[in-house]
């Protein structure tokens, strides 16, 4: 899966169509993901499918793609940079509707949706910084654009999931 995610992102780098698939039962399946790319620990690139409608041999390439030349925070990834870059695939369970209460802090990861705004944290973001679940939530509406306590709003919709990590 990993390998899966470095060769297309270094082939794409290199300008060369990547047509590499993973093969296996498990890889058939339609499930969200999420490409983190880190340089030096440092983030380099994320992306992800909350939910997808191509199986995880395809997507797993295609978000890896995007994490490295689509991030909008980011720079492309550049050639020489590809031997210091390490991989993490997040995928994911199916979203759940959920309220504050539901949230396992470091189990389950968010997604928050009000009116035309939305943010995703993954379930290890809120772990590694350090949150607990009002500041995960205040963080979440802070990357959505929204006031920090917009989560609380009626009209807010809060969803959890949960994911399998792999990563170097």
């Amino acid at each position: 899966m990993l390998l899966a995610a470095r060769l297309a992102v270094a082939k794409t780098v290199a300008g060369v169509k990547s047509g590499h698939e993973l093969v296996g039962e498990e890889f058939r399946e339609q499930r969200g993901l999420f490409v983190t790319i880190k340089k030096h620990g440092c983030l380099r690139g994320c992306m992800g499918r909350l939910e997808t409608a191509i199986p995880l041999a395809k997507a797993i390439g295609e978000v890896a793609i995007q994490s490295a030349v689509a991030d909008s925070r980011f720079d492309p990834v550049r050639t020489d940079e590809l031997g210091e870059l390490s991989y993490e695939i997040s995928v994911l369970s199916q979203l759940k509707r959920g309220t504050f209460g539901d949230i396992d802090v470091g189990r389950h990861g968010v997604c928050l949706r009000k009116g035309r705004h939305g943010a995703v944290y993954l379930p290890q973001v809120a772990s590694e910084e350090g949150w607990d679940r009002e500041e995960l939530l205040a963080q979440l509406c802070r990357k959505a654009g929204l006031a920090e306590d917009a989560w609380r709003s009626e009209n807010a919709e809060l969803y959890i999931f949960e994911a399998e990590v792999f990563g170097n």
